[in-house]
């Protein structure tokens, strides 16, 4: 196919789709060009929907905000060293109140 001709059926076609319950928008050409394309937009908006829905979730339980919980818990993590045969695993305690929130989501469940 001709460039000229590409151009003249793109333009031709340019409606702009919106994609139900999500912000993405998609040229009916690229619709039609990638099918795929909308299934991996859909299947990006339930996984941004439920992370949303876990975020509220740890917000509520806890009582503090998913920025605090998640720069709070980023700094205690476990380190699994290997010494030969041996792994050995090196953490540092949780603070009190990181431990609480954790107990208190757990309890959520």
């Amino acid at each position: 196919m001709k460039p000229a001709v590409a151009v003249a059926r793109y333009r031709r076609q340019s409606g702009v789709v919106r994609l139900a319950g999500s912000g993405d928008r998609l040229t009916r050409l690229a619709v039609a060009a990638a099918p795929h394309v909308v299934e991996l937009l859909v299947a990006g908006e339930r996984i941004r929907s439920s992370s949303r829905s876990a975020s509220r979730g740890i917000e509520h339980v806890t009582g503090w905000s998913i920025r605090k919980f998640v720069k709070t818990a980023r700094r205690h993590r476990t380190i699994d060293i290997q010494a030969g045969n041996h792994v050995i695993t090196a953490a540092d305690p949780l603070p009190a109140d990181l431990h609480q929130a954790i107990e208190a989501i757990n309890a959520s469940r």
